[in-house]
């Protein structure tokens, strides 16, 4: 049986009898995950006019964090994508920095505070 990911935030599941003797760093990773969904925050840099928060199984990538701290110097609106689009999350945002930016349709101005949540397009 191969390894598959959890829906949300792809934490490796590995199949029954797979990684004998070595799941070592598989389960680093997970671990590294977990604590990146449950408590990270994330320096995301925006620059030009388009961003996106990507979720990858089994990788740290920046669609894990929990808390979104967006940094950078923007010279016009910036609209941030979720991708994959189908995965349930909760992000908690802090914008100081930018006039501006859109988060799926939603513009937020300087200074404020959110938190959000994908609910995905289930």
């Amino acid at each position: 049986m191969a390894s598959s990911y959890t829906a949300n935030n792809g934490i490796e599941k590995p199949g029954v009898g797979e990684q004998e003797g070595a799941w070592g760093g598989t389960l680093n990773t997970n671990f590294d995950i977990i604590d990146r969904v449950l408590s990270g925050v994330g320096s995301i840099s925006l620059s030009g006019t388009t961003h996106t928060l990507t979720t990858t199984d089994g990788t740290l990538t920046d669609g894990m964090y929990r808390v979104l701290l967006f940094t950078g110097a923007l010279g016009a609106n910036n609209t941030v994508t979720i991708s994959p689009n189908d995965q349930d999350k909760l992000y908690f945002v802090v914008n100081n920095k930018f006039l501006r930016w859109h988060w799926s349709g939603l513009i937020i101005k300087k200074n404020f505070r959110s938190f959000e949540k994908n609910a995905g397009s289930r």
